[in-house]
């Protein structure tokens, strides 16, 4: 079976307000050296911290929404974040059972916190 080729340049916009969508094309570079030539190193390193800040916030801010989880275990899970590589999304919505099962295998989420999110699902 040959493997889908995606197209880098693609960028998809949807509007929940207006239930409105657009795709258009931007050339934003095809490696990390391209970036550079086309847009500077400061500008390719400010966009990489400014991602990375989310990214670790976002760690810590999982963490915080869960009762049973300490300030010093959001500090932890912010701390040591560590960047990867981006797997966007496409078709169908998040799984909530199975995001909260990762959160478990994480050690974000207790197993009696995913039980009682399952049966509220299941109420």
């Amino acid at each position: 079976m040959a493997e889908e080729v995606k197209n880098v340049n693609l960028i998809n916009v949807e509007s929940k307000k207006t239930d409105r969508a657009v795709s258009f094309e931007r050339d934003l570079g095809q490696s990390l050296d391209d970036a550079v030539t086309k847009f500077g190193e400061d500008v390719v390193f400010s966009i990489y911290h400014a991602q990375a800040v989310v990214k670790a916030q976002s760690a810590a801010r999982r963490v915080l929404d869960i009762d049973t989880k300490s300030e010093e275990d959001a500090v932890t899970a912010g701390a040591s974040y560590t960047p990867g590589v981006v797997v966007r999304r496409t078709g169908a919505k998040k799984d909530p059972i199975a995001a909260a099962a990762a959160l478990v295998k994480a050690g974000d989420m207790s197993k009696a916190e995913l039980i009682r999110l399952i049966n509220e699902q299941l109420a």
